[in-house]
């Protein structure tokens, strides 16, 4: 005897198989928490302060550059190298503050922080890293995610990925913004990556709703919104039903794929409202992380699923 099911088949059937999924998830998150090593630190608050002073005026001293200061830079400094906005040859400027070490630690800050000097043996200046960054926004996604380029996770979802949290229905990463504009890196600075969209830090307002795309929208109550997404999940439904009778009757071949895969291949005004609908069958959930299209990692999600069913 010959069994087919389909993949909606079975999710609809293996009911008991998915309960013992969910609770080896559930076991499995809890031996993690049990053998994660004890961190010291409870909490990370860290400052990005874009257009702030150089750290080469700072607590960063370059003696190497006094001595070439206003003079063209050397060939060896540039060569190979490719710098946007500027041309010709550039002069070297060197810093025109004064630096001192201060502290047991001998660490060295410039004339204008004689405050912060003072209590130079409480910090840690980290000098080792470097890049060949910088322009804003690729220098910025460098220090954040340690790449140039977008996709990769920010060390704030790092670390809610490494620490977890004591409360899994608060973000355990949260982001504030100052200032009339974002950052140049936009919000890859705050991104999860390839990490689960949990881990994605959750921007504050100081205007407005506190958190984005929680309240209603405009000139919608909640009766109405819960009927669009009770018609949503209808139509999820009905499309499941009907994709999973055509699956068990005639199952697509590498060399004739069925229409709903060609449709979703040729049309892609059809990509792009196929997106917004959850690949689980009858979800109706305003905050499900698959099918809200207020969050990119869910609709990258919903894409996903739907392109590959």
């Amino acid at each position: 005897m010959k069994i087919d099911l389909g993949r909606r088949e079975v999710l609809r059937q293996g009911t008991l198989g998915l309960g013992a999924l969910a609770l080896a998830q559930l076991l499995c998150e809890r031996t993690r928490a049990q053998s994660a090593p004890t961190a010291r630190a409870k909490r990370v608050v860290y400052l990005h302060m874009a257009g702030a002073p150089s750290h080469l005026d700072l607590f960063d001293p370059k003696s190497a550059l006094e001595g070439l200061d206003g003079k063209p830079v050397p060939d060896s400094f540039i060569q190979g190298e490719r710098f946007a906005f500027i041309k010709g040859h550039p002069k070297v400027l060197a810093s025109p503050y004064k630096f001192a070490k201060h502290g047991q630690s001998g660490a060295e800050f410039s004339e204008l922080l004689p405050r912060l000097s003072a209590n130079a043996d409480r910090l840690a200046v980290v000098r080792s890293m470097h890049t060949t960054e910088f322009n804003h926004a690729p220098a910025q996604l460098f220090l954040q995610t340690g790449h140039a380029r977008v996709g990769r996770p920010s060390f704030g979802s790092w670390i809610s990925y490494g620490l977890g949290s004591l409360n899994r229905d608060l973000p355990t990463f949260v982001v504030l913004t100052s200032g009339r504009f974002g950052p140049d890196g936009g919000a890859s600075l705050w991104g999860p990556g390839f990490l689960p969209g949990v881990h994605q830090g959750v921007r504050l307002s100081s205007q407005g709703d506190p958190v984005l795309y929680l309240a209603d929208p405009e000139g919608l109550d909640r009766a109405g919104r819960r009927r669009t997404l009770d018609t949503l999940g209808e139509l999820n439904r009905l499309h499941a039903e009907r994709t999973g009778e055509a699956r068990r009757s005639s199952p697509p071949s590498p060399r004739n794929p069925s229409p709903s895969r060609r449709a979703t291949r040729s049309s892609p005004a059809r990509r792009a409202s196929a997106t917004t609908a959850c690949w689980r069958a009858g979800c109706s959930s305003a905050a499900c992380a698959s099918c809200s299209s207020t969050t990119g990692a869910g609709t990258a999600t919903a894409r996903a699923r739907t392109t590959t069913s």
